[in-house]
């Protein structure tokens, strides 16, 4: 549809710019000079007035959850100097890269949103020259709009989690990857090397991407000229890398005694996607804590449980394992419902969230979002245009995206593997985007070439998806509420606090975390007579007993009656 391609003699990219010249050659040339500078100066833009906005929202003041946590270690750290004793918690990049803008800025929350926004940017203009080099200047522009204007990556933004540096070193690495020529040198294959032990860093599950990509790299990019050099190529990447993870392992095994260099909980990532009340997302382990920093320490107390005797991190770590894996074989067909749950949520363009809600924070606090509307309704039907027409029409370019297409199917297979969620699947935006470009262009150029089979069906699938998306409205996070009642309750912002939990209490009445917040923020109104149900109920949860007859006491030193 876009005419035949044909390689360039040193396996890199598919040489259409010759093509898109002859066509237009005014519009070829624009975009080749300055396609970058206007996805730069529109993402500035667009950005910085979503910032403006976003620092007026309750959510930009208060972390939840893995975010607090996050920032309460770099705070410790970098801030009230305490010392760190170990990076075992998690993948440990994203929390030195917040200790390191603590150190930097000092305790300015906003400096971090500022750094991640220029991260965000430059993402996208990697994305902009992995795509143009590799298919041509007008695939690299709309590659990069669709991810400027991709919804959930804007809104990760604002958030203190790994997912906007864990895309930006993954899209550098397969920039540097797909590189023509840069691959031909020691300086790209040691860049090449520093970057992949980061990505490993940022996001354990990276190490399934790139060691094929390390594997494959000898076939897909063979140096021009060849020389002896080549045969080093991999050896090079491989002492780059283990160099990069080397510190930290050195680091964990003065503190620890244990040599890794990322948390050891892929077992229990794997049990909560693989269990007998699995949905397909995520959910909470029973002794499992949500909080980050206190899995490690409660997976090990529960296998120590099981087992009867003190056991290891790495003990506990192949226990759960053992477990996720003896469900799926005693039990086939449940596993494999489940597998299909998880392929329906992969494929709803609604998106899975846990922590944050975009939809419920788009509503209240954050409208600008709206101008945001590239979402994965769009992504996804584009991506499958583009992929088949790459695979099925124009099967000479298969070779030169073959890393991508490596990409997508190992992320993709960790979805299925562990469970599917909107901060994973995001993961999935430097390869979809291109797809999803090349599948905009072979759409476009169907209607004007009156190839109406493809150009029915193409479109028909798209709107659906635009549909889809446009009537998601409400929240689909189960504690949305509730996380936003726990914020509001933090900034003393009480009848609006009132108002979300009891929006989070009709969805999950019996969640003692909901009624405590609500007790607290009707006893900060003088509310006491509403209160005092709640203070009865929250008083049959033993973990919480305490903190009802702390209420009591609080309430009778007032001088309020203990009933209601």
């Amino acid at each position: 549809m876009l005419g035949k391609v044909s390689e360039s003699r040193n396996g890199g990219g598919v040489d259409m710019l010759t093509k898109v010249k002859s066509q237009n050659p005014q519009a070829a040339s624009f975009l080749e000079k300055y396609g970058a500078a206007t996805v730069l100066l529109l993402g500035l833009i667009f950005y910085f007035l979503l910032i403006l906005q976003y620092v007026r929202s309750p959510y930009a003041h208060i972390p939840i959850l893995d975010a607090r946590s996050y920032w309460q270690l770099a705070l410790d750290v970098a801030h009230n100097g305490r010392p760190l004793s170990s990076l075992t918690h998690s993948a440990p990049l994203y929390p030195l890269f917040l200790i390191a803008c603590v150190y930097l800025f000092g305790p300015n929350i906003y400096a971090v949103y500022v750094i991640q926004l220029s991260l965000a940017l430059i993402t996208v203009l990697l994305i902009h020259q992995l795509w143009q080099q590799l298919f041509s200047p007008l695939h690299g522009f709309i590659a990069a709009l669709l991810s400027l204007f991709y919804l959930p990556f804007v809104y990760y933004i604002t958030k203190l989690l790994p997912e906007i540096l864990a895309i930006f070193i993954l899209t550098g690495f397969l920039a540097i990857y797909t590189h023509r020529r840069l691959l031909d040198n020691p300086g790209g294959l040691i860049l090449l090397g520093l970057v992949a032990g980061l990505a490993i860093m940022v996001r354990s599950q990276f190490i399934a991407v790139i060691l094929p990509l390390l594997a494959l790299l000898p076939f897909y990019r063979k140096p021009d000229p060849v020389t002896k050099f080549s045969r080093w190529r991999v050896p090079i990447v491989l002492a780059c890398l283990i160099l990069t993870l080397l510190p930290i392992g050195l680091y964990n095994y003065h503190h620890t005694g244990g040599f890794y260099v990322t948390a050891p909980n892929g077992g229990i990532t794997f049990y909560e996607g693989n269990n007998p009340e699995a949905t397909g997302t995520y959910s909470s382990i029973p002794g499992i804590s949500d909080d980050v920093n206190l899995q490690l320490k409660d997976m090990v107390e529960v296998a120590s449980s099981h087992f009867g005797r003190p056991v290891t991190v790495w003990e506990a770590d192949r226990y759960f394992w053992h477990k996720g894996l003896n469900y799926i074989k005693n039990n086939p067909v449940d596993w494999l419902k489940l597998e299909l749950r998880k392929i329906i949520l992969l494929l709803n363009p609604k998106e899975t969230f846990t922590i944050y809600d975009i939809y419920l924070e788009r509503s209240k606090y954050l409208p600008f979002l709206f101008f945001f509307p590239i979402s994965w309704g769009i992504f996804l039907p584009l991506s499958l245009i583009g992929i088949f027409d790459i695979i099925f029409i124009k099967k000479e370019s298969i070779k030169n995206i073959l890393p991508l297409i490596l990409v997508g199917i190992v992320l993709l297979g960790l979805l299925l593997v562990f469970f599917v969620l909107d901060r994973y699947r995001l993961l999935l935006l430097p390869v979809v985007a291109g797809f999803a470009a090349h599948g905009g262009i072979v759409l476009f150029s169907s209607w004007k070439n009156r190839h109406l089979a493809l150009a029915v069906v193409g479109s028909g699938v798209l709107l659906v998806g635009i549909s889809a998306t446009a009537m998601i409205q409400k929240p689909t996070a189960p504690g949305a509420w509730s996380n936003l009642g726990s914020i509001l309750v933090r900034l003393e912002r009480f009848s609006e606090a009132e108002d979300a939990l009891h929006k989070a209490l009709q969805t999950d009445p019996t969640n003692p975390i909901v009624i405590n917040n609500m007790i607290a923020a009707l006893l900060y109104q003088d509310k006491v007579k509403e209160a005092l149900p709640l203070i009865e109920t929250l008083h049959s949860y033993p973990l919480f007993a305490q903190k009802a007859a702390k209420y009591r006491q609080v309430i009778a030193e007032k001088g309020y009656p203990l009933s209601p």
